[in-house]
């Protein structure tokens, strides 16, 4: 089975450029609100592992399957830390977090 007709990659193409787009759309209507940032964040993150994942989970890269799994769980990450800080942030503008709460949850991603 040739890997590039396949239905489900046209969805995940699909999916991905929308998602993308969304984020960029989210990020310029308003730049400088924090919301809009974490979202735009979850929107690209969530793009780029939904293509990883995919090719992670295809048979046909099982030679690379070890080391797409890892990237999957890397970029599952940041994608966790982003729900996170938006649902501490919605509705407003800006983190509703302590300042020592943030900077906990970014370092934690970056470490991790």
């Amino acid at each position: 089975m040739d890997i590039w007709s396949a239905p489900e990659l046209l969805i995940l193409i699909a999916a991905s450029i929308i998602s993308f787009l969304l984020g960029l759309t989210v990020i310029q209507e308003d730049e400088k609100s924090k919301t809009n940032l974490i979202f735009t964040t979850l929107a690209w993150v969530t793009s780029v592992w939904l293509v990883v994942n995919h090719f992670a989970l295809d048979p046909s890269f099982t030679k690379y399957s070890l080391w797409l799994s890892r990237f999957s769980v890397f970029f599952a990450v940041p994608q966790i830390s982003s729900v996170y800080l938006l649902a501490h942030t919605l509705p407003g503008r800006e983190v509703n977090l302590k300042k020592r709460t943030l900077y906990f949850v970014i370092l934690t991603t970056v470490l991790v």
